[in-house]
């Protein structure tokens, strides 16, 4: 056997391939540093990357709506 998977490819690919949740691609990066016990920690938080993510965005749109106000 020549190829890798079926040939022809999958005609089904669009029912089974990832889907984001979001329209915006997630590309960028930050970087934090915390306690290496926090870090532990984090990680059995359950869905702690989106949860992250929407402590920044909910951070960011009250510094915008703040701004607004003064």
């Amino acid at each position: 056997m020549s190829g890798r998977g079926r040939p022809g490819g999958n005609p089904d690919l669009e029912k089974y391939q990832f889907k984001s949740p979001v329209s915006e691609s997630r590309t960028a990066g930050i970087y934090l540093r915390i306690t290496p016990t926090d870090k532990e920690r984090l990680k059995n938080v359950k869905d702690w990357q989106e949860k992250l993510r929407q402590k920044v965005k909910e951070i960011i749109d009250d510094s915008f709506s703040n701004e607004d106000k003064v």
